[in-house]
């Protein structure tokens, strides 16, 4: 299998790919930024499948703003491809029910009918679109999907693209190859298909389309990537770093913090004159500080050392510095009874 792979990465037919272009099926496929055409695709699924009549309003980065009208169809619902500008970055649009806008009904989410999409910088963009849902969707929401993120130390993404395998639905593609369909503030995003029953698919970047030439980005010498789909939901969600192999999933330039504790102990009295000594750590390591909140009645030395004034009950509080995993401890409340 690995033999057939390594074969079809460096042969496309010819053929198949004059077929491809015929068909229509390359639609998805993205293309460089600087291309004379950007297009934008948008599918759109009514519940009840009826599209007589419902047509498109755009403006913004389009290269005619108005009205566009499906010109295709597919197993999704109605298929729309609108010219926009070579520069643009977003594009809105709303579905309404006829030309006539004194009739017209809109396809509203939430009561707001007018939709917005942020274009891919990277070349053409493909987006799914559900009556009643404001979600411009970059895979068929109807569909299983996953999406990677990949980030460059120096954001250089010009001509990088990904090769993927194992479970992925080619359908549509040349020879598993993926170009990049968004981008956000971690990096570059690529958006594909998986098949309906798979469990895992394989993937590498490479910074050319042309294996003779191409580099690919390794991580301890090896460029090949493993990861797991989600076998729960329709879309599986990775982060990927340049020279990492993890398949992160959560970003991991964003740190979750964790809430700190102190760790139960026993000190229900002192006598006064007397001190018992309180925890110095939290269960993190983090150094607390100890604040009598009665002075009058017990007071506290150095960071934790609890000293009687007079016989009462005696409230403190702890607090503890946060770090960069963790959150600062504010106010950890406890009594101690103090005796004659």
């Amino acid at each position: 299998m690995s033999s057939l792979r390594s074969k079809m990465k460096m042969f496309v037919s010819p053929i198949a790919a004059l077929a491809m272009i015929v068909s229509g099926l390359a639609v998805a496929t993205a293309v460089p930024a600087n291309a004379a055409t950007r297009t934008l695709t948008i599918h759109y699924n009514r519940t009840a499948s009826d599209y007589t009549g419902w047509n498109l309003w755009t403006w913004n980065d389009v290269a005619t703003a108005g009205q566009a009208n499906f010109t295709g169809e597919d197993a999704f619902g109605k298929v729309a491809v609108i010219d926009v500008t070579a520069d643009g970055a977003t594009v809105g649009f709303l579905f309404r029910s006829t030309e006539d806008w004194g009739t017209a009904v809109k396809d509203e989410a939430a009561g707001v009918g007018d939709r917005s999409v942020t274009l891919n910088p990277f070349g053409n963009t493909e987006i799914w679109m559900l009556q009643g849902d404001a979600t411009a969707y970059d895979y068929n929401p109807k569909g299983r999907a996953v999406r990677i993120h990949y980030k460059r130390t120096a954001g250089d993404y010009t001509g990088w693209n990904l090769w993927t395998w194992n479970d992925v639905d080619g359908t549509g593609y040349a020879d598993g190859m993926r170009h990049f369909t968004g981008a956000d503030s971690f990096g570059a995003i690529a958006t594909f298909p998986v098949t309906a029953d798979g469990s895992g698919i394989g993937f590498l970047f490479r910074s050319t389309e042309d294996w003779g030439t191409a580099v690919k980005d390794e991580a301890a010498g090896v460029g090949d990537r493993q990861a797991n789909l989600n076998p729960t939901g329709n879309l599986t969600e990775i982060w990927m770093l340049q020279g990492d192999a993890t398949a992160y999933t959560s970003n991991p330039d964003v740190i979750v913090k964790t809430d700190q504790t102190i760790r139960p102990f026993v000190k229900k009295g002192v006598k006064v004159f007397k001190k018992v000594t309180f925890p110095m750590l939290t269960t993190d390591g983090t150094k607390v500080k100890w604040k009598s909140l009665n002075p009058a009645i017990c007071v506290v030395a150095g960071r934790n050392y609890i000293i009687g004034v007079r016989p009462g009950v005696c409230n403190l509080e702890a607090n503890a510095p946060g770090t960069a995993g963790l959150n600062p401890l504010v106010g950890y409340k406890r009594t101690i009874t103090v005796r004659a």
